[in-house]
C-alpha cells in the first residue's frame, strides 16, 4: 500500500469513528417541571425565611441582635414606605405576610389616626426548620416584632403590641 492509501484509509476510519461515537451520544435532556401557583408561593415562603434566618444568624456572628438586624432593614427600605398612611401601611403588612396561607390579620378597631389590629407571626410554623441556622423562633418573633415597630417609628407613628398565644396584637397611630 501506498501512503496516500494508509491515509485515505485511516482518515476513512477517523471519520467513521467520529460519526459512530458521536451517534452513540445521546443529546442529554434536562425536564423543568411545571410548578403549581400554590407551590410557587411555599417556595417564596420558604425562601423569604432562609434570607431572615441568615441574617439574623450573620448579625448574632457579628454580637448583634435580631432586633439590630430588623432595624438596618428598616433604615435599608424605610424609604419606599415614607408616603403612605396608616392605613396604606397596615395593608402593605398584610401584603406581605398574605403570601403565607396561614397568615391571618384582623382590624379590631380602626380611625382615621389609628388602627388596632391582631395578626399571626408570619411563617412562624416553618421557624423550626430552620433550627440549623442558630436561631431560635423567639428570636425570628422578636425580628418581625421589631420590623414592623421600626417601621412605624420611621414613619413617625406611635406603634404598641404585645405577643399573646398565637396573635400579635398591635396598635398604630399618629403621634399627638
Amino acid at each position: 500500500m501506498n501512503y496516500k492509501t494508509i491515509v485515505g484509509i485511516t482518515l476513512a476510519v477517523f471519520v467513521l469513528s467520529s460519526v459512530s461515537i458521536a451517534q452513540e451520544k445521546t443529546a442529554q435532556t434536562i425536564e423543568l417541571s411545571q410548578k403549581t401557583l400554590e407551590y410557587k408561593v411555599q417556595r417564596g415562603v420558604i425562601n423569604t425565611l432562609s434570607w431572615i434566618f441568615a441574617g439574623i444568624a450573620y448579625a448574632k456572628s457579628k454580637d448583634d441582635t435580631p432586633e439590630d438586624f430588623a432595624r438596618y432593614g428598616v433604615k435599608t427600605w424605610g424609604s419606599y414606605w415614607k408616603d403612605m398612611d396608616i392605613k396604606a401601611y397596615i395593608q402593605k403588612w398584610h401584603r406581605i405576610f398574605s403570601i403565607d396561607f396561614h397568615f391571618k390579620m384582623d382590624i379590631l378597631n380602626a380611625t382615621e389616626t389609628s388602627v388596632e389590629a391582631r395578626m399571626t407571626i408570619f411563617a412562624r410554623r416553618c421557624a423550626e426548620s430552620f433550627a440549623e441556622s442558630g436561631v431560635t423562633e423567639e428570636e425570628y418573633i422578636r425580628f418581625i416584632s421589631t420590623s414592623i415597630s421600626s417601621m412605624a417609628e420611621y414613619l413617625g407613628w406611635e406603634y404598641k403590641q404585645k405577643l399573646e398565644g398565637d396573635w400579635l396584637y398591635f396598635t398604630v397611630s399618629e403621634k399627638e
